[in-house]
């Protein structure tokens, strides 16, 4: 058995990762993409081997179906003990990727590691079908309860609310410091798998003070995502300082598990535009700059830095760790350390998630404008790197392809006849108004 770490590194882009992470050893993928260009989606296929629509987690249902097997189930499965440590809510408890873990911590405990008897938020919306005032009703009541500091956890709860971020951490940056931490203690005696999100690279931009260049923290939402930010140069400064940040504090995180573990797999979810095509944020649309990410696959045993220019996915970093696992699955990914053939690969941007498009129509935008960003898109990936977008009339938003429209088109349509769709219906959910607090200080509203 091969204990293995799958560390995602949210919302960092390829360009930037290359700037920094030089120091990381293992075999990097130049031609590595997401599925998606947003969190919860991009994470379903890493759990899963499946495109998002395969598995329901799409811009308009952010929960995993509970009939769905996914990665840490199949681990435990299989004897490994399953330890997720997320520092991102849409990849947490309350959206169900916290299902077959033996120990979880989401943002809460990440964000605030001293104080045992915080509410855990997540876990208390994951575990109610209220809303509205019922919801409020029952974290007021889990807030009073014993077992729970209530001074804590109503700051707590008031912070996500009210968006007041300040009130909500115990740490000084989004979580990694805690995960730094639970490194250095990890028992390296047990067959493990272990999932860590990290967060400092995701909106809102504010790293620890030695590295904020800006003295701020700058948030961008969607209304910037179109309309563009005030102060291009500090927002690109802002993601920057806070990569920065991420490498240093990985590098130390890296060096502490891989005394514990055989192989550790350092992947993005997603990337980031920042300016380009006049768009920021990650919220709309599949271009280069979100679909194209990191990936670094590390045997702890070898220092050597190795590339595959080879063009692959989420779904493939989903069969590596599987087979790696000893774990047979319905995966449709490839496992990258054995031999594989090359095929295309797609990208699917499933429209705005529902108050991002609520948020759009409040600022006066009109209905069929907002309604076209609501569109679905796809992307294609050949096997040789080409590039190309469709919007959901399939004409091309972006291609550097040699095929006219309708060959491209086609070529996404083969791989689209061969995935069976997820009934979204059947996990369709009402966001309450705590969840779209936190969406909106992830800037997705």
């Amino acid at each position: 058995m091969a204990s293995v770490a799958l560390i995602v590194l949210d919302t960092l882009r390829q360009d930037h990762f290359n700037e920094h992470f030089d120091w990381l050893p293992g075999t990097w993928y130049p031609n590595a993409y997401s599925t998606t260009n947003w969190t919860a989606p991009a994470h379903a296929s890493l759990f899963t081997g499946l495109y998002p629509s395969e598995t329901g987690v799409t811009a308009k249902s952010r929960k995993l179906g509970s009939d769905l097997p996914i990665l840490p189930e199949l681990a435990s499965d299989q004897g490994y003990r399953t330890i997720g440590l997320s520092a991102n809510h849409n990849a947490s408890e309350e959206n169900g990727f916290a299902r077959g873990f033996d120990e979880f911590w989401g943002p809460t405990q990440l964000l605030n590691p001293d104080n045992k008897n915080i509410i855990n938020l997540e876990k208390v919306i994951s575990e109610t079908d209220s809303s509205g005032v019922r919801l409020y009703l029952k974290i007021l009541a889990e807030c009073f309860s014993p077992k729970h500091d209530t001074i804590a956890s109503l700051t707590r709860a008031a912070s996500v609310k009210f968006d007041i971020q300040t009130l909500s951490k115990g740490v000084e940056d989004d979580g990694a410091s805690t995960v730094l931490e639970r490194s250095k203690i990890m028992n390296e005696s047990e067959d493990t798998f272990l999932f860590v999100n990290l967060m400092e690279p995701h909106t809102p931009y504010n790293p620890p003070n030695s590295y904020n260049s800006l003295s701020k923290s700058i948030t961008v939402n969607i209304i910037d995502t179109f309309s563009g930010v005030e102060h291009p140069s500090e927002v690109r400064q802002a993601y920057d300082d806070s990569v920065s940040y991420l490498s240093d504090i990985y590098k130390h995180i890296y060096s502490n598990l891989r005394e514990k573990f055989e192989y550790i797999i350092t992947v993005a979810d997603h990337g980031e535009m920042l300016g380009e095509h006049n768009l920021w944020n990650h919220t709309y649309g599949l271009y280069p700059e979100v679909t194209k990410v990191p990936l670094v696959i590390s045997h702890t045993s070898d220092e050597s830095k190795t590339v595959s220019n080879r063009c692959v996915n989420l779904l493939d970093v989903n069969k590596t760790i599987e087979s790696l696992l000893d774990i047979d699955s319905n995966s449709k990914g490839r496992d990258l350390l054995s031999d594989f053939e090359d095929r295309d690969l797609i990208c699917e941007y499933q429209g705005l998630i529902p108050i991002a498009k609520k948020r759009l129509e409040e600022q006066g935008l009109l209905s069929e404008k907002v309604n076209s960003y609501d569109q679905n898109q796809y992307s294609l990936i050949t096997s040789s790197g080409e590039y190309a977008i469709l919007d959901s009339d399939e004409n091309i938003i972006k291609s550097d392809i040699d095929d006219n429209d309708d060959k491209i088109s086609s070529r996404i349509a083969d791989i689209r006849e061969e995935m069976e769709c997820y009934n979204q219906e059947e996990i369709q959910e009402e966001i309450s108004d705590d969840v779209m607090s936190r969406l909106e200080e992830l800037g997705y509203a």
